[in-house]
This record gives structure tokens, C-alpha cells and sequence, in this order.
């Protein structure tokens, strides 16, 4: 291979290999499908959906100074629940409570023997940007986009783009691709199968990234028979060679 190999700060490493993630102390653990599926999959997506969210998901009179985590997330019970119960399904937390500043959370972790002090961890604003990142990471996920209307549009063209958005909305859910889906490909597309007991032990950044790869290859390998009859390699070669295909990138 030609050059060294370069070490990405962007926990890939950790997401390949399925370890716990060490964010400046605080570990967070991958959980697997198996463990996702018995903690129940609506359950889940309902819990970690907090991590999606960005202040346009609300409805705001005056967005300009706000910080979604502490004037939003911390604010509203439900949101807050959500936010506890996911922290202490990935960190092993003993104790999770809101400070008395009602800016921050707090994580209390008991020390692994009697003679060692318990561990505290403080989540809050300047942080919990890192942590929601990690976490999205880990679930394969992003955060949901919300496309804004135009300002100052007549009546006419609001009914037109809501026209179009409602479109838009109804093609995205006939084409969303769901896990059993994706379980699917991962198992059975490519050369050989990947037994579902072991999908099952995967966490959701790697299910995801292998049917992405199985995906990319199995183009790649479409295009190479269209290559080697038209003689045309433009789409077997640079970024579109199955090497490139299999890098990890976002």
C-alpha cells in the first residue's frame, strides 16, 4: 500500500470495530440489533429521536439566542426523559440528574470497587453538540432537515410549494428503505452470506455501512460488464473504483 496509514479523529475506528467511544471520559457504549430489538425498535427510535432534532423542529417566535439543549431539551419533560433514558442506555450511567442550574445534566458513575471515589460527568451546551454527534453516529443517523418556505410569497405560490413538499414527502416514503430491508441486502447481495445471527450481534453504523459497500460494489460491478463492452472506463476508475467505494467517508 502506498504511503502510511492515517489515523481519522472522527471515531471510525471505534465504529468499525464496535468499541465503546472515550469522549474526554465519558465512554459510550454501541449497543447491537439484538439489543436494540429487545429493547423494542419503536422504543428506541422514540427515544434517540432527541438527538435528531434542531431548533427549526419547533415552533419558535424568536429563534436568535436560543441553544436547542438548554432552553429546549432541558425544558420539556418529555424531551428530558427521552434524553435520560438514552444516556443511561449507552453510558452505563448509575445516576442521572439535572443540576440546579437547569443548564446542564449530570452522570454519576459508582466506582468499581469501595475504595474508589464514584465518577461524575457534566453534559451541557459547550459539549452536548460532541455527543449528539457521536451518538447519530453510532445509530447511522442524522439530523432531520426542514426545508423552509420562501419569504413573502403570494397566496398562489404557497399553495404551489406546499403542493410540492407534500410530493416530495409522499415519494420519500414510498422509497424509504427500512431496516428489514437493509438486513436483507446485508445478508443475501454480494458473493457470499452474512448469517442474520451475526447481523444481529452488529451495531447500527455497521449494518449500515455494509449494505451502503454492498451496494457500491455491486454498482461497480455492473458497471466493469458495461466497461468491458463498450470499452468506456469512466465509470469503473478515479472515485468510482470499488477501491474508493470501500473507503470509509461521510
Amino acid at each position: 500500500m502506498g504511503g502510511d496509514i492515517v489515523f481519522d479523529e472522527k471515531y471510525y475506528l471505534d465504529l468499525i470495530t464496535q468499541d465503546p467511544i472515550n469522549y474526554n471520559g465519558l465512554v459510550i457504549h454501541q449497543p447491537s440489533f439484538e439489543d436494540i430489538k429487545k429493547y423494542g425498535i419503536e422504543n428506541y427510535n422514540q427515544v434517540f429521536l432527541v438527538y435528531r432534532l434542531t431548533l427549526d423542529c419547533f415552533d419558535l417566535s424568536e429563534k436568535d439566542g436560543k441553544n436547542l439543549f438548554e432552553d429546549i431539551l432541558l425544558n420539556d419533560k418529555s424531551l428530558l426523559s427521552c434524553l435520560s433514558e438514552s444516556l443511561y442506555l449507552l453510558t452505563n450511567a448509575s445516576v442521572i440528574y439535572l443540576a440546579e442550574d437547569m443548564k446542564s445534566l449530570k452522570l454519576k458513575f459508582n466506582g468499581e470497587s469501595e475504595n474508589q471515589e464514584d465518577q461524575y460527568f457534566i453534559i451541557d451546551a459547550n459539549n452536548f453538540d460532541d455527543i449528539c454527534d457521536i451518538i447519530l453516529k453510532i445509530n447511522a443517523s442524522q439530523k432531520i432537515e426542514i426545508e423552509k418556505p420562501p419569504e413573502n410569497m403570494s397566496p398562489r405560490q404557497r399553495d404551489v410549494w406546499e403542493k410540492l413538499q407534500e410530493g416530495r414527502r409522499n415519494d420519500a416514503k414510498k422509497n424509504e428503505v427500512h431496516i428489514y430491508d437493509v438486513l436483507n441486502v446485508c445478508e443475501y447481495c454480494g458473493d457470499y452470506r452474512i448469517p442474520i445471527e451475526e447481523l444481529k450481534t452488529w451495531s447500527l453504523w455497521r449494518i449500515m455501512n455494509c449494505y451502503k459497500t454492498r451496494l457500491n460494489i455491486k454498482s461497480y460491478d455492473d458497471n466493469l460488464q458495461i466497461a468491458l463492452v463498450s470499452g468506456d472506463s469512466k465509470s469503473i476508475s478515479g472515485e468510482n473504483h470499488w477501491h474508493h467505494q470501500l473507503m470509509i467517508r461521510e
